[in-house]
């Protein structure tokens, strides 16, 4: 039975659609923004059984919709040139989620694409859509693979599942609306008839390949023209890779996709495997003793995980040049290439330009639990990463290569960090070398030193203890601006829930109200993108994005409705908008709306799935600040909450802090103020960063104590008495909501 059968009109079910929306946007954005704090497993469970439900509503109201225009005959089709590879891999990252609940393995197999084609890319987003969700609601363990072939004149879609798989009966019948072969299971029953509707509008078929126990394969080949090349890669020479990944299916794709750039790929089972190669691509899972560690020791290699999930810092111990989070999309593999070999180069149209590369930053710090915060926050959002752990070797690395940005610390053994800034704008002066910016890290509060390292050449200057967001911000002026992003409109809960969406994704947000107080902030201020709303009292959407079009050519308008984006988009794009979206979105979206910004503004790049927790630190308790003096021994027990950022961090850093008891006290015995003074000088400049300022504060007192003359060793004895009381009584909720003791957590550490 159709809508049109059961007089049903389409205009109610699009009035119907656009009241839905804006509830549905509500309840999805705010949870999503909830799901970014600090919250238990049974409350965390709970927001994301909401999200998928409102997310299932929102789609059964879109199939309606679907069906609706087309039995209405309302199906229009907008020709134009189009990268299916993108759209595939966009599907598969909002999908990430509903497969990795269900521990599915989610493939992306795009290597074969190497041209746009002529479609409509609106129509074909669906039908990967609908076609791959229905894939990962069926299929309970095992992998969805997401291929894309170029098959002479025919761009085909392959959709495989290792599902139930079957029956021809059902088979047959697959294609009849609401029909689902088991009721036991989710769904509307119109993923596959949508999919093949919007296929034969393309003059396309559709074909499924399935038999029981042996999952199921959707085919989908459309008669497209093919468009312009897409960028290569290129090297001066071959690359060969060698691939050890456990999934045939993911190793399939990933050689597809070097191929495509002209690499050499061989197979192995180990990372042990004596195979000479230039780089090595090593999925988590291979990864299981401390031989295979050995093994990669020396050797340059990309690691592979099936979640973002602590994959940076595993990369970072084990020494990867670049971690990649499955599904693998075909730039970030491209950006490890050349993160890899610095000759990769992108060829587009005959010209040969750089490419797109992530930033490279060089960290030297002495300090491990400091190295560990900042190669935190810089893996996050996106940087290549290289650590020198005092000041000669950081000179050797700035000898043989240029940086982007160097943040370095100020005490460091060999060489001051002050000492190596000046030898750096030295070579750099010498071999004419581009200026990179430095960034100065110090414990010392004390001006002339800050004052001496803005004269050896740095640009800034930071004091710990820092945060991570402080240190994210910091850099990012230094290395290039923020992306500007104005959000217009005049209901203040949706301006709020798009605002802070951009906001988490580490973007710089004006909210505006009106399309008024829009044109006057435009006119006094840069803004990159902007997002309005259409309907909007006195000047609406429409009027504002003429507007602001006659003053900024360059600038991206994107319009945000509660409609249907393919109702309005000829409206829209007539007056002057880039794109047209539609309530409710999430950050899986917000890709596209960067993409959309024009390439002659200046754009960082992205941050990485992981970086989805980073916004979620919890604030430190009022009872923990500095300025507060705690009777520690009237008190039972501090409970701080562990900071998202760097949790998994915390038993090495509070197993070093009980290890520096021991030495404090052997310090003391001696008469050793140096040592005292340097113990001091580490945890200063660490706790703040983990989230514990009152460790800060004593070690604070310790050094000063420690630099008092004469020497008093009772209050210095004092003092370590009251480290010693801090830690003990410490005890940390961690984001799942348990409750662990700093000395547990820290003899986690040594047991690993």
């Amino acid at each position: 039975m159709t809508p049109a059968d059961d007089g049903v009109d389409t205009d109610f079910l699009v009035a119907m659609s656009h009241e839905m929306r804006t509830p549905l946007n509500a309840i999805i954005g705010m949870t999503e923004l909830v799901l970014d704090s600090s919250l238990s497993y049974e409350q965390r469970a709970m927001l994301k059984r909401v999200v998928r439900a409102s997310e299932h509503l929102l789609g059964l109201v879109e199939d309606l919709l679907e069906v609706s225009r087309i039995d209405s005959g309302r199906l229009a089709l907008r020709y134009e040139p189009f990268d299916p590879a993108t759209m595939v891999e966009d599907v598969a990252d909002s999908l990430f989620s509903q497969a990795a609940d269900k521990n599915i393995a989610l493939v992306v197999d795009v290597g074969a694409i190497r041209h746009h084609f002529v479609g409509d890319s609106h129509r074909f987003a669906q039908i990967v859509m609908n076609l791959a969700r229905n894939a990962v609601q069926y299929t309970s363990s095992g992998h969805v693979v997401l291929r894309l072939l170029d098959e002479r004149g025919l761009l085909v879609l392959e959709v495989e599942d290792t599902g139930p798989g079957m029956p021809d009966m059902v088979r047959e019948r697959a294609f009849e609306r609401f029909f689902r072969g088991d009721d036991t299971l989710p769904g509307s029953g119109l993923g596959l008839p949508i999919a093949r509707a919007l296929t034969e509008s393309m003059d396309g078929t559709v074909e499924l390949d399935s038999r029981p126990g042996g999952g199921t394969t959707a085919r989908v080949a459309l008669p497209l023209e093919r468009g312009e090349s897409l960028p290569r890669i290129e090297h001066g020479k071959p690359l060969r890779v060698g691939i050890c990944e456990t999934l045939p299916a993911q190793a399939t794709a990933l050689a597809r996709l070097l191929a495509s750039v002209g690499a050499r790929v061989e197979h192995f089972e180990s990372p042990c495997a004596d195979i000479p190669c230039d780089l090595l691509i090593v999925c988590e899972d291979a990864i299981r003793d401390a031989d295979i560690e050995c093994a990669l020791h020396d050797r340059a290699f990309v690691l592979v995980g099936r979640s973002p999930s602590g994959l940076g810092r595993l990369g970072s111990l084990l020494g990867a040049k670049a971690t990649l989070s499955a599904p693998v999309r075909r730039s970030d593999l491209f950006t490890a290439l050349a993160a890899c070999n610095p000759t990769v180069t992108t060829r587009e149209q005959g010209t040969l330009i750089p490419t797109r590369n992530a930033r490279r930053v060089l960290v030297a710090e002495d300090d491990p639990d400091n190295r560990g915060v900042i190669l935190r926050a810089l893996q996050q959002d996106g940087y290549i990463v290289d650590v020198a752990p005092d000041g000669p070797r950081a000179l050797e690395r700035v000898k043989a290569r240029e940086y982007d940005l160097i943040v370095t610390d100020v005490e460091m053994p060999g060489l001051s960090g002050i000492e190596l800034t000046r030898a750096l704008r030295a070579i750099e002066k010498r071999e004419k070398r581009d200026r990179a910016p430095v960034l100065v890290l110090t414990a010392h509060a004390l001006p002339f030193v800050r004052q001496e390292a803005l004269e050896a050449g740095a640009d800034h200057f930071m004091s710990k203890p820092f945060r991570s967001t402080a240190l994210k911000e910091k850099l990012a002026k230094l290395l290039d601006h923020r992306l500007v992003v104005m959000v217009v409109d005049d209901d203040r809960a949706s301006r709020e829930i798009t605002a802070r969406l951009m906001e988490h994704e580490g973007m710089r947000v004006v909210r505006v109200e009106s399309g008024e107080r829009a044109e006057e902030i435009f006119a006094s201020r840069r803004v990159d993108l902007v997002l309005s709303d259409l309907e909007m009292p006195g000047l609406g959407g429409l009027a504002l994005a003429r507007s602001l079009r006659s003053k900024d050519a360059g600038v991206s308008l994107v319009a945000v409705t509660g409609h249907d984006a393919s109702e309005v988009r000829d409206r829209c794009l007539a007056h002057g908008f880039d794109d047209v979206i539609t309530k409710p979105f999430g950050r899986d979206l917000i890709p596209q709306l960067v993409d959309s910004v024009r390439d002659d503004r200046s754009v960082p790049p992205l941050p990485a799935r992981a970086r989805a927790e980073s916004g979620s630190l919890k604030a430190i308790p009022r009872s923990l600040a500095p300025s507060e003096a705690l009777d520690l021994e009237s008190i039972n027990r501090i409970i701080v909450p562990a900071l998202v950022d760097v949790e998994d961090l915390l038993p090495e850093f509070l197993g070093r802090r009980f290890q520096e008891l021991d030495e404090l006290r052997a310090a003391l015995t001696r008469g050793d103020r140096t040592s005292i003074r340097s113990i001091a000088h580490r945890v200063r400049g660490s706790g703040g960063a983990y989230g514990f300022m009152q460790l800060t504060e004593l070690a604070t007192a310790l050094g000063d104590a420690a630099r008092q003359e004469p020497f008093d060793g009772r209050s210095m004895e004092s003092l370590i008495a009251r480290l010693d009381r801090y830690l003990s009584i410490l005890q940390i909720e961690g984001s799942d909501g348990s409750v662990t003791s700093a000395r547990e957590l820290a003899s986690s550490a040594t047991e690993r």
